[in-house]
């Protein structure tokens, strides 16, 4: 019997947020887990025993985080252990991640199709084990229909050999599962692979939360003291829900998109969205690289460690030194919140019918109190005697709505 699953997928250059549908038993997964993998060449050690496998599963930690698999597919270049999520930063081996540095596309990287086959084949096992109770004695085969997305930049040049790839071999794609004593092999074909740009899929992920989400966007707005809130006042989240056009900026950890839609239904403008390479990543690793060349050395072992820091509220002994490092980066956003604006007002300029500004991302958050009153003297300038609101999403939204939109598109592709 062949599983049907349904798979929206945002791939970021940090992180890997899905949500995966098996179509017969609507059994349906939320992922969270780094964008990487830990290549491990030689064989397991202490598999799990198969009597522990619905332990294995009903565990806190998601068997998204701990899969452990080799690949057999033109895909994958060799057929080593792949250790996915959180597992792979707690283990010994060469990091696999995304290049990006070199400016390849995510779609002319491996490890793009590795997240992406590695998600499915543990949701194809993780729902057999949760009926039966126990491994399968035979191969999984499952048919995927999958929506993918890339920046604006790589979604022009590259959506078609990207979904070629995934559907273009005549034998399937196969991923074996080694976590337990007994290894599992699932083998995965495409029904259909859509590949939409960043962005694109938060904007519909907005249309289809209507105007419930509009009006919660608009309460949030209202509660500054400013000139925007002011202009805010009579102005409904219908009147938004039907803009004639929008601008979203996605900001990611390496990527901000600007997307523009046109219409109620958030039809994608290709001509007059862009998106360059930085995010709120960037600025974090640019301030790492101000302190250092300082001469001060630092504490933070990676940009996600400095994040981390960043949102952690000092206590008096710490205030100071917070302060400093928060200086540093202060000074990076201010950089990148200018580029931002240069960005947006190119948009503006092309996307004439935008009536509304959605700020979104996982970045976003973060960089909101210098980037918002910046977008809105870009808007004035851009736009002079017009008012555009800005719609700026927290991250609780922000950080699911490409994966939801995504998911979106994959379901009405599998309907038709």
């Amino acid at each position: 019997m062949t599983v049907n699953i349904i798979a929206g997928a945002d791939i970021g250059n940090g992180y890997t947020k899905a949500v995966l549908k098996d179509v017969t038993s609507e059994r349906t997964d939320e992922v969270d887990m780094p964008s990487l993998v830990r290549i491990v060449t030689h064989d397991k050690q202490n598999p799990t025993p198969d009597s522990e496998v619905a332990t294995v599963f009903n565990s806190d930690v998601s068997f998204y985080n701990r899969l452990d698999a080799r690949f057999e597919t033109p895909l994958v270049s060799d057929q080593h252990r792949r250790l996915f999520g959180t597992s792979a930063l707690d283990s010994k081996g060469a990091i696999e991640e995304f290049d990006t540095v070199s400016g390849a596309s995510k779609a002319q990287q491996q490890l793009s199709k590795v997240l992406v086959l590695g998600t499915i084949a543990a949701k194809a096992l993780k729902d057999y084990v949760s009926a039966e109770g126990i491994l399968p004695t035979d191969e999984l085969d499952v048919s995927a229909t999958v929506a993918l997305a890339l920046p604006v930049h790589e979604y022009l040049r590259h959506r078609g050999t990207y979904a070629d790839e995934l559907l273009a071999h005549e034998q399937a794609h196969t991923v074996i599962i080694e976590n337990f004593e007994t290894k599992v092999r699932v083998n995965i074909t495409f029904a259909e692979v859509i590949v939409n740009a960043e962005g694109a899929s938060a904007q519909s992920a907005i249309a289809a939360h209507g105007e419930s989400l509009i009006q919660y966007m608009l309460d949030e707005a209202r509660t500054h003291n400013d000139a925007h809130a002011t202009a805010l006042v009579g102005i409904e989240a219908s009147d938004i829900a039907e803009a004639k056009g929008a601008i979203g900026i996605d900001i990611g950890d390496g990527t901000t998109g600007f997307i523009a839609t046109q219409g109620t239904d958030a039809v994608f403008n290709d001509n007059a969205s862009r998106s360059f390479d930085r995010g709120y990543g960037s600025v974090l690793q640019d301030a790492l690289d101000a302190m250092t060349s300082a001469g001060e050395g630092t504490a933070f072992s990676s940009r996600k460690h400095l994040a981390e820091y960043l949102l952690a509220t000092p206590n008096r002994l710490d205030k100071q030194r917070h302060a400093h490092v928060k200086g540093y980066v202060d000074t990076e956003v201010k950089l990148f919140v200018s580029e931002v604006a240069k960005h947006l007002a190119e948009s503006l300029r092309t996307a004439s019918s935008a009536q509304v500004l959605y700020v979104y991302g996982g970045g976003s958050g973060a960089i909101r109190e210098h980037l918002y009153p910046v977008l809105q003297e870009t808007i004035s300038r851009t736009k002079p005697g017009s008012f555009v609101p800005v719609m700026y999403l927290d991250a609780g939204f922000s950080r699911n709505l490409n994966r939801e939109g995504l998911f979106i598109a994959a379901k009405d592709a599998a309907a038709k």
